[in-house]
């Protein structure tokens, strides 16, 4: 076992600090949720590392539990409508954890894909017999406490001016991640190497250096930044580019950070990316869409018209700056490899096994499921199926619902509006490929939406005179 320094600052610093100042400590929680490979603690003979952000969800769910001990079993949450939506999470929760446990014994033998030994691996090996296993008990309680970090924050009593520091550290998180992108991407060229792994990235896990891919005879890298890999970066990248698109209508000097956005998003050369980008540009047009027909009437919308002609306008723009810096046959190089030609790959053809057996597994489990930490398919729908089957799917999106409902009613007609495409936008890149609940940039965007529903309500008592 080797502490990193960011084990030897943060982990004390973040005790003290949410006994005095615990807003601090979730501002930390929000940035740490980007770092996905900045560990606290590793383990070179297992190539494991402990993250920093896993420790302080766990820090906040102890907090948690000695504020109810304290308050003799009672936890007092304000908000009606949000201790509704945990109540949901909370039964899909207790579901997962169950049949996380029992799932494996029930179905034993079952072939399945195993999480840690990776889709490529099983698609061309086949399956492997299901058997209980440390990750039966891991992911399930890595679960927990996201949740019971989620259920803090609805809880805690955060005063206005303290949550405007944590949305302060967000853009703290959204300008250092765009920043080591950068630095990643041009000392790949000095050193040819990734500079982050000396820097942020202290995982063993991650210091295998940079994927790659040529072109022309240049080797250019696939950017990761302080994630674990290219496809990780995408719902953190795809969320702050609808985030800062649907902010272009009100200011156009938030062009700027579509530009500097999308460059970034290409060099990921992740088909993911791609791919969502286009869907969530596609939903967004469509939601703006100008034109309303109204019986046999048809009017034009001139806010939204606005809204359209611009993200339009910036598109083409900065499709042409990108094509004049990068070129536009590298441009057209990227797509047709990692879009067009990617039904030919082992990546592929991993993936629809994957999914493929996720449904089979579903149906063979008799709609129940084999647990988290059992098996992992490639998409949302088809992991969760498998592992929670039609119940807790069912939970689960519920969940999603409910609480994607109440923060489009809260947000809606306020300056924090653009907040609600977060989740959203996460979910389009989950559904494609990244099916992991403990996704960390899943969570990172629950929680900001929360604590920007906290501070829109704040207001409305302010201003009705009940504070």
């Amino acid at each position: 076992m080797e502490p990193t320094i960011w084990g030897i600052v943060f982990v004390p610093l973040s005790i003290v600090l949410i006994l005095l100042k615990s807003h601090l400590v979730v501002c930390l929680l929000i940035i740490s949720l980007s770092l996905h490979m900045t560990t606290i603690v590793n383990f070179p003979i297992s190539n494991y590392g402990f993250q920093l952000y896993k420790f302080l969800t766990i820090l906040f769910s102890f907090h948690l539990f000695i504020k109810i001990i304290y308050n003799r079993g009672k936890l007092k949450i304000q908000n009606i409508y949000l201790k509704r939506i945990f109540v949901i999470l909370f039964a899909f929760l207790s579901y997962i954890i169950f049949i996380s446990i029992l799932g494996p014994f029930v179905f034993s033998g079952f072939p399945v894909f195993p999480p840690l030994l990776g889709l490529d691996y099983s698609a061309v090996f086949g399956p492997s017999p299901l058997e209980f296993s440390a990750t039966n008990v891991a992911l399930p309680l890595y679960m927990l406490f996201y949740s019971l970090t989620f259920l803090y924050l609805i809880s805690y009593n955060i005063q206005e001016r303290n949550i405007r520091t944590i949305l302060l550290s967000w853009k703290i998180t959204i300008f250092l991640t765009i920043f080591f992108l950068f630095i990643q991407f041009i000392f790949f060229f000095i050193i040819n190497d990734d500079v982050l792994k000396y820097i942020v990235n202290t995982a063993p896990q991650g210091e295998y250096g940079l994927a790659k891919f040529s072109y022309s005879e240049t080797v250019f890298p696939r950017l990761r930044g302080t994630f674990q890999e290219p496809s990780m970066i995408s719902p953190f990248l795809i969320g702050i580019f609808m985030y800062e698109l649907a902010q272009v209508g009100k200011r156009l000097k938030y062009i700027l950070p579509l530009i500097t956005i999308l460059p970034l998003l290409f060099l990921t050369t992740s088909t993911t990316v791609y791919v969502s980008l286009v869907i969530v540009l596609v939903i967004f047009l469509i939601l703006n869409f100008p034109i309303k027909f109204e019986r046999i009437s048809l009017f034009i919308r001139w806010k939204k018209m606005k809204i359209f002609i611009i993200v339009l306008f910036s598109f083409i723009c900065i499709f042409l700056i990108l094509g004049l810096v990068i070129g536009f046959e590298l441009i057209l190089f990227a797509i047709s490899t990692f879009i067009l030609e990617k039904p030919e790959t082992i990546s592929f053809y991993s993936r629809t096994k994957a999914d493929i057996h996720s449904l089979q597994l579903f149906l063979d489990t008799y709609f129940i499921g084999v647990g988290m930490g059992s098996h992992r398919g490639s998409s949302l729908i088809a992991n969760l199926l498998a592992i929670s089957g039609i119940l807790g799917a069912t939970l689960f999106f519920i969940f999603i619902f409910a609480f994607l409902r109440y923060s489009y009613n809260v947000l809606k007609g306020t300056d924090y509006f653009p907040f609600f495409y977060l989740l959203p936008s996460i979910l389009i890149p989950m559904s494609i490929s990244i099916p992991d609940l403990t996704l960390p940039t899943f969570w990172q965007f629950i929680y900001i939406v929360t604590l920007v529903i906290k501070i829109v309500e704040y207001k409305k008592r302010k201003d009705n005179g009940n504070l």
